[in-house]
């Protein structure tokens, strides 16, 4: 715009703008340059502003509140508005992407086209950090099972008895009925860390199997249960009767869920039992494999010990392993005696 006056108040306006990226409404504008013009009014910002961005001097942004912001950054970048908060984002994007796009478009179009705009919609990084505390309120990340990671990022190591634990001293040994593989287990944890014994786990050989095995001594020297196969809220609910049966508070105790997790489960799950007992959650597969790839939906596991066959018999069909299915048919057998016989 040839001819154009100087003005001292479009002057400071202007240069408010080129050093700040917070994309001011015209009202904040207004705030920040009275400071130095107290007589300055609103209207004049305002008609100083559109003059600024007729002229290309500053960008008018149009947001969804109806309320203009400004961008003293002229060349051709885009712009972000979070629809939380409302606050205006640059996003930095390579020019010759922001180019393609009016080469693009003007295959489509009968004339010229010469420039675009576009602005995005989305969360900033706060709002997203805020929305996903406020989601899940309470939680708290304790650490990790895997002793490699733990190691690398001074996290601490946590974890339960593994399958294998119970496998094996239960039915490594041919002296022993495989259908009390949980009693030796757990007497051979407790003679080892006392009283301190952590999480126990429930389903090596089926959990109706480990209750049998887990009366009051040990149900409550161990702080809590695990689940790692069957339903959670059928296991869940029997754990705790369980408890209740044995003239223990359930809600002393936790319960572990491990099972096919990812956070929208396990915030199920938590809001299920909430108030009846504590709740701590093994987030495996579904953190680890952030990835657009399907998992993988696989284990592995102890198939033989001191040369014997051993076999997890799992809560969910299919989940059990063993290369021998004669010592499978066979622990099976042991275990539904026990289960008839043994009271």
């Amino acid at each position: 715009m040839a001819g154009l006056k100087y003005s001292k108040q479009r002057a400071s306006i202007k240069d408010y703008l080129m050093h700040t990226t917070s994309h001011p409404t015209a009202d904040t504008v207004y705030l920040h340059i009275k400071e130095e013009f107290p007589n300055i009014s609103l209207g004049t910002v305002y008609r100083n502003l559109n003059l600024l961005a007729d002229i290309g001097e500053a960008l008018r942004i149009p947001t969804p509140d109806g309320g203009d912001r400004f961008d003293g950054r002229c060349e051709p970048h885009y712009h972000v508005v979070c629809t939380n908060c409302g606050n205006v984002f640059d996003l930095e994007m390579d020019d010759s992407y922001i180019q393609k796009i009016n080469e693009d478009a003007n295959k489509y179009f009968d004339g010229i086209i010469e420039s675009h705009t576009t602005l995005f919609y989305g969360l900033c990084g706060e709002c997203a950090k805020k929305l996903n505390e406020n989601k899940y309120p309470g939680s708290t990340f304790v650490g990790t099972s895997n002793v490699f990671l733990a190691k690398k990022y001074g996290i601490t190591p946590v974890g339960t008895m593994a399958h294998e634990w119970i496998m094996c001293v239960g039915q490594g040994n041919h002296k022993h009925n495989p259908a009390y593989s949980n009693w030796y287990a757990l007497d051979w944890w407790v003679k080892e860390y006392g009283i301190l014994n952590g999480t126990a786990l429930t389903d090596a050989i089926t959990t109706d199997c480990f209750l049998r095995d887990f009366q009051l001594t040990y149900a409550t020297l161990f702080s809590g249960v695990r689940h790692d196969s069957g339903d959670p809220f059928e296991w869940g609910e029997k754990m705790i009767r369980h408890y209740e049966s044995l003239g223990i508070d359930p809600k002393t105790k936790t319960l572990l869920f491990s099972d096919s997790l990812d956070f929208e489960r396990a915030d199920k799950i938590a809001s299920y039992f909430a108030g009846r007992v504590k709740i701590a959650f093994g987030i495996g597969t579904y953190i680890s494999n952030d990835t657009d790839v399907p998992a993988l939906n696989i284990v592995m596991k102890t198939t033989k010990c001191n040369g014997m066959d051993v076999a997890k018999i799992s809560d969910t069909p299919g989940k059990g392993m063993c290369k021998n299915p004669e010592y499978v048919e066979y622990l099976q057998r042991c275990i539904s005696w026990r289960m008839e016989n043994d009271r």
